[in-house]
Formats: structure tokens, sequence, C-alpha cells
């Protein structure tokens, strides 16, 4: 498998593995109708407009196919706007090895602390954080494909430095 830079031609995997995650991930937290087929729609026109390179940026896991992508924005501190992996592939690794090559390229631009919001009752995930250093932090509602969703902010008030070996 290889992390490597999205490229224009990865836009139509990429729509496809944020919808595939969406469905499953987010599957006890929202409305069968909040993940219909308007979603791969949703996802394709994210993703024809999100800008892959610059201060943002996006990277993908590749092996024959994208298996996953992380997105980071630039704000006030990085902040990992969507970090996906195709359930197929999920406990693999893949997400550790994204996360990994995001804070090393953020950590070699200077910058030494991120966040990312994950919906609040997704222990999974909270746990997956955890275990790599970050913390919970605020908590916030907002809406999800029209459906209100509680947040938690992870923060890293210290990027580490993660392996990008399996765990």
């Amino acid at each position: 498998m290889l992390i490597r830079d999205a490229v224009q031609t990865d836009r139509p995997s990429i729509a496809a593995v944020h919808a595939a995650s969406w469905r499953d991930a987010y599957a006890p937290f929202v409305t069968a109708a909040a993940l219909d087929e308007r979603l791969d729609r949703d996802m394709a026109v994210r993703w024809r407009e999100q800008p892959l390179a610059g201060r943002d940026f996006v990277l993908v896991a590749h092996d024959e196919a994208i298996l996953g992508f992380i997105l980071v924005q630039r704000r006030t501190a990085p902040y990992v706007e969507s970090l996906h992996v195709h359930p197929r592939y999920r406990s693999q690794g893949i997400g550790r090895r994204l996360l990994a090559v995001a804070f090393d390229r953020l950590l070699a631009d200077g910058e030494t602390t991120a966040s990312l919001s994950v919906v609040s009752d997704h222990r999974r995930a909270i746990d997956f954080y955890r275990r790599l250093g970050g913390e919970p932090g605020p908590v916030r509602v907002e809406t999800l494909r029209g459906e209100p969703i509680t947040y938690t902010t992870i923060c890293w008030a210290e990027l580490p430095v993660l392996t990008t070996s399996d765990p």
C-alpha cells in the first residue's frame, strides 16, 4: 500500500470511498434517508470541487484502488476535515498510516498542533484517536445531512510522531 498525494483522477474514487464510509460509520447515528443514493451524488459534487493540494492537502492510501483518504485544512491550526477508510479495509492500519503521513507533513511545515471532529457517540473512532494521543475537547451540535448530531473535538496539543508501520 502506498500513501501519496491525491491527483485529479482520484476524485471519483475518493467520493465513492467517502460515501461508503459514511454509510457504514454514520448509520447508527442518522436516519437511512440521510444516507440514501443522494449521498453519492453529493460526494461526487464535493470532490469535483475540493482543492487537492496547496496549503490544504489530500492524501490517499492506494493499492490497485483508493482504500482511504485524509483531507487536512490549514485553519488557525491544522484541522483534519476528513479521514475515511473504505469499510472493507478498516482495522488494517490504513487510517493510522494516513494520519501518520499527514502529521509528518505538518511537523515538517512547522506545525505543532491539530484537531478534528468526530460524532460524540462514535466510541470506536474516539478510542482510535485517543490511542494516537488525541484528547477529547469541546462538544457542539451541528447538522449532518439535515439531522442534528453532537460532535466532539479531538485535539493534539503537540503532534505526535506516529510510525507508518502497523501498530
